[in-house]
């Protein structure tokens, strides 16, 4: 029996049996009235007016937003949902563009908080940095993205200092 290779789409996983027989009529079951994606594991969701499935997830198609592409993480690189910590819902991730360089940013909000912004990198920069193991799920490697937005989640969701965001490199 030959598949194709899984895609992750929100919380489902799809796979295709090549080897069952295409309809021969077609019966409309629905319309898709909008699409969210979740950039950052627990967090809330971002609206968007087009997505393009990928190997690494459904991207947004006018930002650099890849469904559950960032997570947060403690100081043992161990996931932090909100399962354990409900309010890390409450955290409201969005692209922002430069006014002067037109640069996206990843622009964090939530109750109580200043806005923090995340510099995303680059596929040139991403090779250039150390990949760190995370224990998602499975393990996996991750870039951090820094101390100032570490110290952020870690004020709001953790009232210690140890959390951070990951990126999970999607150029590797």
């Amino acid at each position: 029996m030959q598949k194709l290779p899984s895609v992750g789409l929100t919380t489902g996983i799809v796979d295709a049996d090549l080897n069952l027989p295409l309809p021969t009529k077609w019966t409309e079951a629905g319309s898709v009235g909008g699409v969210r994606i979740y950039p950052i594991k627990s967090c809330m969701g971002v609206d968007v007016e087009e997505a393009q499935a990928t190997l690494n997830g459904l991207r947004s198609a006018d930002s650099c937003l890849i469904d559950r592409h960032f997570v947060i993480t403690d100081k043992k690189n161990k996931m932090i949902t909100g399962r354990k910590h409900p309010q890390v819902v409450l955290v409201e991730p969005s692209v922002v563009a430069d006014a002067k360089t037109g640069e996206k940013t990843l622009a964090l909000n939530a109750p109580g908080m200043e806005e923090v912004r995340v510099r995303l990198p680059s596929r040139v920069q991403a090779a250039k940095i150390n990949e760190e193991k995370l224990e998602l799920w499975l393990p996996c490697m991750g870039i951090d993205l820094g101390r100032e937005v570490g110290e952020w989640l870690s004020t709001f969701l953790l009232d210690r200092e140890d959390a951070g965001l990951k990126y999970l490199n999607a150029y590797s």
